[in-house]
C-alpha cells in the first residue's frame, strides 16, 4: 500500500482591524504545501464580511490576472494550493464594516512550496 500524502494546511484568523490600527496582525510567515489548503476566517461581528485579493499571480491557479474570494464571519474562504509554482505570493485583506464602509489592510504574503515529506 502506498503511503498517504499529508500536505500542510494554513488557517488564518482575521481580527477586528479597529483593535489593531496600523498593525500587521496576520502571521508574518504563512507557508503551505502545494496540494494543501489555506483558510481565512473572521472573528469579528463589526466586520462580518471580507475579501481576500491576490492582484496578480496566486498559489491557487496559474492565472496572472488575480484571484478574489469573499467570505463572511460564518463562511470562511478556503482554497486548495493548486498552482505548481513555488514562491511567495502577495495578497490583501479587505474588511467590510457592518452597515457599510470598508477598511483596507496592509499587504501580506503567503509562501507555497513543494511538500518536503510527500515526495
Amino acid at each position: 500500500m502506498a503511503p498517504t500524502r499529508r500536505y500542510s494546511h494554513a488557517v488564518i484568523t482575521l481580527h477586528d482591524p479597529d483593535l489593531s490600527p496600523g498593525a500587521n496582525y496576520l502571521p508574518t510567515a504563512v507557508i503551505v504545501d502545494i496540494g494543501g489548503t489555506v483558510q481565512w476566517r473572521s472573528e469579528t461581528f463589526d466586520y462580518p464580511e471580507f475579501e481576500i485579493i491576490f492582484p496578480g499571480e496566486n498559489p491557487f491557479n496559474t492565472s496572472t490576472t488575480g484571484w478574489t474570494k469573499s467570505g463572511e464571519i460564518l463562511i470562511p474562504v478556503v482554497a486548495k494550493v493548486a498552482n505548481p509554482k513555488e514562491g511567495e505570493f502577495e495578497y490583501e485583506v479587505k474588511h467590510k464594516k457592518a452597515g457599510g464602509g470598508t477598511v483596507h489592510r496592509k499587504k501580506h504574503f503567503i509562501t507555497a512550496r513543494l511538500c518536503l515529506v510527500c515526495r
